[in-house]
């Protein structure tokens, strides 16, 4: 990789991977950025410090709407998770690693996820205000993925833990 303070290789390259740290936090950081990520054809996996940079539903459009769409097969953005930002991801048909900020999800959104028809492995949290019961959480064991994680879910964990072990949930 190319890192802080060195030379990119000489002659043509492609970009497939990028990550940024902590120093993306800034207010409007994903709005500056996301229009070159957009068009960078080769681009396969995006990751925005371990999901916190804030990355809006309009900030997807853009990537679904750019050279990256077709190639791009994870995305660990700090994106709530909304059934706005689920009707721009489905515009990426490789997309198998995608984290969201589950704020307050409920279980339509989650039940939603199953729109993600590539999905392998999927992040949550933190969570805001947990609205999601019992039913929204055996969608997501019912999506047969390979790897679920969830961050601070609080008083929820028991059952959504509960949920995802029973059987034919994650692996």
């Amino acid at each position: 990789g190319v890192r802080r303070g060195t030379a990119p290789p000489p002659g043509p390259f492609a970009i497939v991977y990028l990550d940024f740290h902590d120093d993306g936090r800034a207010a409007g950081f994903a709005d500056a950025l996301v229009p070159y990520l957009a068009n960078l054809r080769s681009l396969e996996h995006v990751r925005m410090a371990g999901g916190v940079i804030p990355v809006s539903a309009s900030n997807l459009r853009a990537l679904a709407n750019g050279k990256c769409a077709d190639r791009l097969e994870s995305l660990q953005t700090g994106c709530p998770l909304t059934d706005e930002a689920l009707d721009e991801l489905k515009r990426f048909p490789r997309l198998h690693t995608v984290r969201f900020r589950a704020g307050s999800a409920d279980d339509a959104v989650l039940e939603r996820l199953a729109e993600l028809r590539a999905l392998k492995c999927l992040e949550l949290g933190p969570f805001d205000r947990p609205r999601a019961t019992r039913k929204g959480w055996a969608a997501v064991a019912a999506l047969k993925l390979g790897y679920v994680w969830i961050d601070r879910a609080d008083t929820d964990t028991a059952m959504i833990f509960e949920e995802l072990t029973r059987s034919g949930g994650p692996k």
